[in-house]
């Protein structure tokens, strides 16, 4: 009877059984159910190569999804993945790396890399001969050391100076962004500016203020920015001859590369050195001429430029030819842009000032 019953029927049929027969428990599971990730742990340790391959496939897919990230790393399956590092295959390698690329985009992955210690053999993947997987590599630091508990873990893996070296032997452009936009981040962390005063990172640095790519000539002027912060980090960064590249660069065609470049100078203005320095390369009318830039960060960094330099006796002589712009600037700018107003008031007040 139930061969001839429509499906809506079939459906009444059961549902409406005074003695429906109980369904079995299922015992249907997809790929593995609970078991999903251990079952891949034991593949990956196998020696089929097209296996593990066809694993870290299903892995990296999986891996889209942060419970997923989970239970992976529950199943032990970050070690198996960091084995893979050593593989001569590459597509193994490349997968293993962009797996822990994306752990690292989760809190519990990032607090599992560390208190695993995964970082030095991410470190590892620097030297490797495939451009992904530095790059896996790079990007994977650069998630973990975003977060206030992963940059000490970084910086204490003596990745620092391993990053100064890079900034030489690396030839591939897209890694070398990647290495200065690492080296920014770790900038910001307590430890890391005494780490890097003790390398030769400025003299590299320098470097990289001509690069032809925009990008890097702007990365290399924010880590200038970054390592100058405090008084021995300018007084370091004024000695590696810094600020004559920095004030060519205020001319760049390129807005970012400006405002980077506006940035570090506007630090180092604070010591007396760097405001001589600035006003001798003969970059007044420029700094002048920035005040008028379509940036708002270039022209706050501009305007506490000018209350740096202006402290010097011959630049303020020179910056009262701005005074009309600075007034306009505190007035205009007060409601959309309220610290360019404010420091432009500060710059008004340093060119005015009378002994």
């Amino acid at each position: 009877m139930e061969e001839t019953l429509t499906h809506p029927r079939f459906i009444s049929f059961h549902r409406n059984q005074v003695n429906p027969v109980p369904h079995p428990k299922s015992t249907l599971t997809f790929a593995y159910g609970d078991e999903k990730y251990e079952k891949m742990q034991h593949q990956l340790q196998g020696k089929d190569n097209v296996l593990r391959t066809k694993v870290l496939v299903e892995i990296n897919e999986d891996f889209h999804q942060a419970d997923k990230v989970n239970d992976a790393l529950k199943a032990q399956v970050l070690g198996e993945l960091v084995k893979c590092f050593k593989e001569s295959d590459d597509v193994i390698r490349e997968l293993a790396s962009r797996a822990v690329l994306k752990v690292a985009t989760t809190e519990h992955g990032r607090e599992t890399l560390i208190h695993e210690k995964i970082v030095p053999e991410i470190k590892t993947l620097f030297d490797d001969a495939e451009v992904k997987i530095r790059s896996n590599a790079y990007v994977s630091l650069i998630n973990l050391a975003e977060f206030r508990f992963g940059i000490d873990s970084v910086i204490d893996s003596g990745i620092i100076p391993t990053l100064v070296d890079k900034l030489v032997i690396e030839k591939e452009e897209s890694i070398l962004i990647l290495i200065l936009s690492l080296m920014k981040v770790l900038a910001e962390g307590e430890k890391a500016p005494m780490i890097l005063l003790s390398t030769p990172s400025l003299a590299r640095l320098n470097t990289h203020l001509v690069s032809k790519n925009a990008s890097i000539r702007e990365l290399a002027a924010l880590n200038i920015g970054s390592i100058s912060f405090n008084v021995s980090g300018k007084e370091k960064t004024i000695e590696a001859k810094s600020i004559e590249p920095l004030t060519k660069m205020l001319f760049d065609m390129v807005s970012e590369v400006r405002t980077a470049a506006s940035r570090a100078l506007a630090s180092l203005a604070q010591l007396k050195a760097g405001k001589v320095q600035i006003y001798d390369l003969e970059m007044l009318d420029r700094i002048i001429e920035l005040l008028f830039d379509d940036s708002e960060q270039t022209r706050l960094n501009t305007v506490q430029m000018i209350s740096a330099v202006g402290e010097y006796p011959p630049a303020r002589e020179k910056f009262k030819e701005c005074l009309d712009k600075l007034k306009d600037m505190v007035t205009r700018e007060k409601y959309h842009s309220p610290l360019v107003s404010r420091f432009a008031q500060t710059a008004i007040d340093v060119i005015t000032w009378k002994p």
